[in-house]
Formats: C-alpha cells, sequence, structure tokens
C-alpha cells in the first residue's frame, strides 16, 4: 500500500513538471504592438550603434589624414 501511494505521487509530481515546463506564461497569443515596440527599439539601437562606428571610423581616417599631410 505505501508503494503504491510512493508511485502515485512520483507520477503527479512528473507530470506536474510537465505541465509547468510547457507553458511557462499564461496562455494566449502574444501581443503584436509588444512585438513591434521591441523590434521598433532594436531597430534604433542598431541604427545609433552604426552612426558611433561611422563616426569612431571617419575621426580616425580624419586623424591618419592629417599625420600623411603634415
Amino acid at each position: 500500500m505505501e508503494n503504491k501511494n510512493k508511485q502515485t505521487d512520483e507520477i503527479t509530481a512528473s507530470s506536474q513538471k510537465v505541465e509547468t515546463r510547457e507553458s511557462p506564461e499564461s496562455p494566449g497569443r502574444l501581443n503584436i504592438d509588444d512585438i513591434n515596440r521591441r523590434n521598433a527599439e532594436e531597430r534604433k539601437k542598431e541604427k545609433k550603434l552604426s552612426y558611433i562606428i561611422t563616426g569612431i571610423v571617419a575621426g580616425l581616417l580624419i586623424i591618419v589624414a592629417i599625420f600623411f599631410f603634415n
């Protein structure tokens, strides 16, 4: 009898673990507005990074040009 209860508890525990792994978030669809907002923020960060890299490269080119023309 004790062995049977132990097996039942193990089965219940394992089924609960499976359920929590499958849906950690509440059920339902993702909000498209949230996805669009995240994508816009990512594009904005990428654009800012490209401006920073372009500025650094342009600055280095100016420094090299000054060095060679002196």
